[in-house]
């Protein structure tokens, strides 16, 4: 019975080991690459824009994915034409790559082409260690 509960408790760490959208402190050398998209939407088109965006996790490539509505906290800098955001991380440019070319990112910019504006802003960047 130990270890069976020994073995579940593993399990499941394991399995949010991926989804955790906090990046760990090795993040930096692991997954260094960050892709951030911006997204000029309706307001009430935001929720279903985040809860397409959040598929994207199930994308091999993609990690610490964080998807979230624009928070107005008086700062007149904010981008706030943007109403949705959408930023992960990737080990290197070909994981990038493979994740503009896999089906699942291309049915998002499919199905998003009602939701938004216009086209998405994009930021990438790599992380300094």
């Amino acid at each position: 019975m130990r270890s069976l509960l020994v073995l579940f408790i593993c399990t499941c760490l394991l399995s949010c080991q991926r989804k955790a959208a906090i990046c760990p402190p090795d993040c930096c050398a692991t997954f260094p690459l960050v892709h951030t998209v911006y997204f000029d939407v309706q307001p009430e088109d935001s929720e279903a824009l985040i809860q397409a965006c959040k598929k994207m996790e199930d994308i091999a490539e993609v990690h610490y994915l964080m998807v979230g509505a624009f928070k107005d906290l008086g700062d007149k800098r904010a981008l706030s034409k943007y109403d949705v955001v959408m930023q992960m991380q990737f080990a290197d440019e070909d994981a990038y790559r493979s994740y503009q070319a896999h089906p699942l990112h291309l049915s998002l910019k499919e199905k998003v082409k009602d939701l938004i504006s216009g086209p998405p802003a994009t930021h990438d960047f790599w992380l300094s260690n």
